[in-house]
């Protein structure tokens, strides 16, 4: 089987664009050809490669087109036009084409055309566009300068056979694969199967025990000796080196799996804590791994071993850690002494509906079991008309601790109201007790409040989020000088 490449050689067409014409005569209705003056020729490579819509012709796709026989470069314009009575022709290539012929006002039509293989002119070079079996085949018949071909296939030649040139230029086969030496390559070392092979001199190949393949276990490369290198590089230059000592990737060759660049750096790959035999099986976040000559373990590290800014899950693993906290001694967080502030005036006039006053949020994990809360308050208080005084004090929206006093008309009273919340437990399920009094002037309402505990038996607060402390006032009377005014609002924690 010999399938050839396309030479310089090509064929010529020529034809005539011809239309159908029907025609009403008195014999009766004829149809005849006429020519199609300077019809639209274009030209597809292969066949069924042009097609006409609407009058239109769309070939893909085009086929170049010679100038002559000869043209090897063939870049004519194509499409083309018929002449003025619908004569076209065109060199091509050999092989099989579709033309489209359109023009204004016809249909057009399609016409496949072949352009035969051919000798040129006695050149005896042959083109074939395809593949030519040939049965077989004298050495006398091949008497052409050169043949010319993309593959030459012979079913009689065994596969791994060397073919050469003989003299004058005959094809010869023999066994084995070809090859070329300028000497004699000589095996040396008694090499076999699976071996990897070097050069040991200019003309020998030895094999070499230490580096053998298979495709079970691939490349196997064995120390030559004690205190000797397996394997060993070096960089190409050690002025700004770049690329890689090792590097493995994935099968679509896309990630980095292990990779060791030119400085030295492993920058992909993972040591997993199992393969570092003598290391424990794995320390906590923000651990250290002391004593690594002789037992390593995990440890918290002493206070001596930190430099600059400390993690605050170092201590108690950062639980109750806030801007508002401390680090205790007892190894908890504690809040500071001012919790939180509410600073006025802020006035409730004229109401019998209980009114926000002032209020501050106390942060979250701020408390713990055994925290006291201290809360103080400040104002002061007008009436128009003899009042009563509700005081609400509460935290996180849980029972409030009340006082209420009664106030004669007076103007400018001022009182304060000391109140304490005592954590029994924390949590989001926590306990605490309320407590609150009521100070101020004989007409302001004196000396009230509920000196004991606040529950029943407990209050309900949870310490993990923030809470809101918040004062509210309700009054009885409405006259509108009845006023009470919040200055300031101040907690802290014991």
């Amino acid at each position: 089987m010999i399938a050839t490449s396309c030479l310089a050689q090509n064929a010529r067409k020529d034809d005539v664009a011809m239309i159908k014409l029907t025609q009403t005569t008195s014999l009766g209705t004829v149809t005849i050809l006429a020519p199609v003056p300077s019809a639209l020729i274009t030209v597809g490579l292969g066949n069924n490669s042009c097609t006409i819509t609407s009058g239109i012709a769309s070939c893909s796709p085009l086929a170049t087109i010679c100038s002559s026989s000869s043209d090897a470069v063939c870049n004519q314009p194509n499409p083309t036009n018929a002449d003025i009575n619908g004569n076209y022709g065109f060199w091509l290539p050999p092989g099989r084409y579709s033309v489209a012929v359109t023009s204004i006002g016809t249909t057009g039509r399609v016409i496949t055309y072949d352009m035969l293989i051919g000798m040129n002119d006695g050149t005896k070079v042959v083109n074939f566009p395809g593949a030519l079996s040939v049965t077989s085949i004298t050495a006398a018949l091949l008497t052409a300068t050169s043949v010319v071909a993309s593959a030459i296939t012979d079913t009689g030649l065994t596969v791994g056979n060397c073919v050469q040139a003989t003299t004058g230029g005959l094809l010869t086969t023999s066994s084995g694969p070809c090859g070329t030496s300028s000497g004699t390559l000589t095996a040396t070392g008694s090499p076999v199967a699976g071996q990897g092979a070097f050069w040991s001199s200019g003309t020998s190949v030895t094999g070499s025990v230490n580096w053998t393949y298979s495709s079970a276990s691939g490349h196997s490369v064995t120390q030559g000796a004690n205190s000797t290198d397996t394997l060993y590089m070096k960089r190409f230059t050690d002025s700004s080196p770049t690329g890689s000592f090792l590097h493995f990737q994935n099968n679509a060759a896309n990630t980095d799996l292990f990779l060791i660049d030119a400085t030295g750096t492993m920058t992909a790959g993972l040591v997993p804590w199992t393969r570092l035999t003598t290391f424990p099986g794995g320390c906590p976040a923000h651990q250290f791994v002391t004593i690594i000559a002789t037992s390593p373990t995990c440890i918290q590290p002493g206070f001596t071993d930190l430099i600059g800014n400390i993690n605050v899950n170092q201590m108690n693993s950062g639980s109750g850690a806030s801007s508002a906290t401390f680090w205790r001694g007892d190894g908890t967080w504690a809040a500071l002494g001012g919790v939180c502030t509410a600073i006025g005036p802020v006035a409730v006039t004229n109401t019998t509906t209980l009114t926000s006053l002032l209020s501050c949020t106390v942060p979250a994990n701020t408390l713990s079991a055994g925290s006291l809360l201290e809360v103080d308050v400040q104002g002061y208080n007008g009436s128009g008309a003899a009042d009563s005084i509700t005081t609400n004090i509460s935290l996180g929206g849980g029972t409030a601790c009340q006082t209420q006093v009664t106030t004669g008309v007076a103007n400018f009273q001022p009182w304060n109201v000391l109140a304490k919340f005592f954590v029994l437990t924390s949590g989001a399920s926590g306990t605490a007790n309320w407590s609150c009094e009521w100070f101020s002037s004989a007409s302001g309402g004196g000396v009230v409040g509920p000196n004991g505990i606040v529950g029943n038996p407990t209050i309900a607060v949870n310490t993990t989020i923030g809470n809101t402390l918040l004062i509210a006032v309700q009054m009885t009377v409405l006259n509108a000088s009845n006023t009470v005014v919040g200055q300031g609002l101040k907690v802290v924690i014991f």
